[in-house]
């Protein structure tokens, strides 16, 4: 008698667990996220949008800035900002008191100098421009990033 009471006592554990799990498989315990095995395993997942985005459309714009860079003339301008068009000296001055298009591609030249003489800075002008990674009145003044020649600009290194 008593193997009979030990299966009984794991009958009714065992309807228990049952009655539990089928109260939980009801909703009674969780909430449903509307997910089930089979459509998740038929679902790819989502890439990010930059995946599956096409990719940017080049610049268009003949407008470039040149900001940030210590600009050397009699007065030298720190953080400057340089504005070509076209080829063409359009605007310079210190950033922040400078107009700058909204449609022009911006070109980083912080920690560089930019050196020019002043008949050259005249705005209208074709722009002529070096760009040196370091001081120019140093001695290592070969240390040349760009150049704007003509109004063409040319990076020869990259920064």
């Amino acid at each position: 008698m008593h193997k009979n009471f030990g299966l009984l006592v794991n009958k009714s554990a065992l309807l228990s667990m049952l009655a539990v799990t089928l109260l939980l498989g009801c909703g009674g315990g969780t909430q449903d996220t509307g997910t089930s095995l089979a459509s998740s395993s038929t679902t790819t997942p989502a890439l990010p949008p930059s995946f599956t985005d096409a990719p940017p459309a080049p610049p268009t714009s003949d407008t470039y800035v040149l900001s940030g860079g210590q600009l050397q003339l009699a007065e030298p301008i720190a953080d400057s900002i340089v504005v070509i068009r076209d080829g063409l000296l359009m605007a310079w001055g210190k950033r922040g008191e400078t107009a700058v298009p909204n449609d022009s591609i911006g070109i980083d030249v912080r920690g560089k100098w930019l050196v020019t003489s002043a008949e050259s800075m005249q705005i209208g002008q074709l722009a002529n421009l070096r760009i040196f990674n370091t001081d120019p009145s140093s001695a290592e003044s070969d240390d040349l990033h760009g150049i704007v020649q003509d109004g063409i600009l040319e990076l020869t290194q990259t920064p």
